[in-house]
């Protein structure tokens, strides 16, 4: 969504940071929707941390920060919603995106790949 908002409003971004985003998941569908399926039980757990921060992962005040957020911000239903459509895509908006912009992934990530990044 920040994607877009810069590039349907760029008189009202100053700059564009993603943590954490991909352009499109490269697995098959069926290990995506088990990973998904996985990230739904597990949401509002903060277990996210094992995968994306592992330097955080055994920090039980982090775990908790991030389980509290991962509540407040959606529902596993909505999460399940928003990851099953994975025909939408931020390559398109990319020409439109004219602020310096950012996206930062953990190197470790395997679902993220590096070849389309400019």
């Amino acid at each position: 969504m920040s994607v877009l908002f810069a590039a349907t409003y760029p008189e009202r971004v100053t700059h564009l940071v993603l943590v954490g985003g991909w352009i499109r998941a490269s697995m098959p569908d069926d290990v995506w929707h088990e990973v998904l399926e996985r990230a739904v039980k597990a949401w509002g757990t903060g277990q996210v941390l094992k995968n994306v921060f592992k330097s955080q992962a055994t920090n039980a005040d982090a775990v908790a920060q991030l389980a509290k957020l991962e509540k407040f911000s959606s529902t596993p239903g909505a999460l399940r919603t928003y990851s099953t459509d994975r025909s939408t895509s931020a390559r398109s908006c990319r020409r439109y995106i004219f602020r310096p912009s950012c996206c930062i992934a953990a190197p470790t990530r395997r679902s993220t790949s590096r070849s389309g990044a400019r």
